[in-house]
């Protein structure tokens, strides 16, 4: 029936582990049909979209399984790329289990489990004219992070002024929201 799975027969039967099987009566015969419980259990991430795998298949949405209770599963997040500049980190799953592989038990009720991503932004910075200065602070940072930056000019020149998101264009030492 619905929110059932078969698991096998007792008695005399030719297969037990098979729904459909054969019984050889000699005699008066009693065999049982065992089913178990399943539950609903959902799989997803935070952000949505993103890819995950259950027991080594990829999904990228979530996925409703009815499993058995008691049942063993693997379910795997790994950061991942978004669009240019843009990526995903894994953080951890819902159970706070902070490894991208987590093995979970089927609880006897209906349950979710998430993988957390932070979303990270690469930021790269350059000096113009290249022979003007040195730049540093690129890398990639959180999303909605002030992410510092520096310029220091060359002997024979002058810092002007950032381009670009900075907190304050005319300092040689700011900052860069990251927000995309």
């Amino acid at each position: 029936n619905p929110g059932y799975q078969f698991v096998n027969w007792t008695g005399p039967v030719g297969n037990p582990s098979r729904a459909a099987t054969t019984v050889t009566m000699n005699g008066p015969e009693t065999i049982t049909a065992n089913f178990a419980a399943l539950t609903a259990v959902t799989v997803n991430t935070s952000p949505t979209g993103l890819t995950f795998s259950v027991d080594g298949i990829q999904y990228t949405s979530a996925q409703t399984f009815n499993w058995l209770v008691g049942s063993s599963h693997t379910i795997t997040a790994q950061t991942q790329g978004g669009g240019a500049g843009t990526f995903y980190e894994f953080t951890k799953w819902s159970d706070n289990t902070v490894f991208p592989i987590d093995t979970i038990t089927v609880p006897a009720t209906a349950t979710t489990y998430s993988a957390s991503f932070t979303t990270r932004y690469v930021l790269t910075i350059t000096a113009s004219p290249v022979a003007g200065g040195t730049v540093s602070g690129g890398g990639s940072a959180d999303a909605g992070t002030l992410f510092p930056v520096t310029a220091t000019a060359n002997f024979g020149y002058q810092f002007m002024n950032w381009t670009g998101p900075v907190t304050d264009p005319t300092s040689a030492s700011t900052t860069v929201l990251m927000s995309g």
